[in-house]
């Protein structure tokens, strides 16, 4: 893909669409490459494939109230480069919300397919 090796910033450019400026946290986080899937798996809690090898890419956290927390969850799957489902999994029984395209979930809504 052609964002891997670079920062997310510069993957990125001027297509950030949050209000909110780009954390600092997330401006240097280097860009994988998808198909090196060993190295993906090493830092996203799971990965689940279905049989007509669609991807669904998982973090799972207590929760990530605490901004350090959301930064180091949303890291790992920030730096994934495809455009399939990302999800961060919490305990944290807030509105459904959308970090760039990762979508925070309550586990327990997840779990039962909410």
């Amino acid at each position: 893909p052609r964002s891997a090796g670079k920062t997310y910033e510069e993957a990125v450019g001027g297509r950030w669409k949050m209000d909110t400026p780009m954390p600092e946290a997330v401006k240097s986080i280097v860009v994988k490459d998808v198909n090196d899937i060993a190295a993906v798996t090493a830092e996203v809690d799971f990965v689940a494939q279905d049989y007509d090898g669609n991807l669904e890419y998982y973090q799972v956290s207590w929760s990530v109230r605490e901004e350090k927390t959301l930064e180091r969850e949303i890291k790992a799957l920030d730096g994934i480069s495809d455009h399939n489902p990302k999800y961060l999994l919490t305990m944290d029984n807030d509105p459904p919300i959308s970090y760039n395209g990762i979508r925070q979930k309550y586990v327990l809504d997840w779990l039962l397919g909410r």
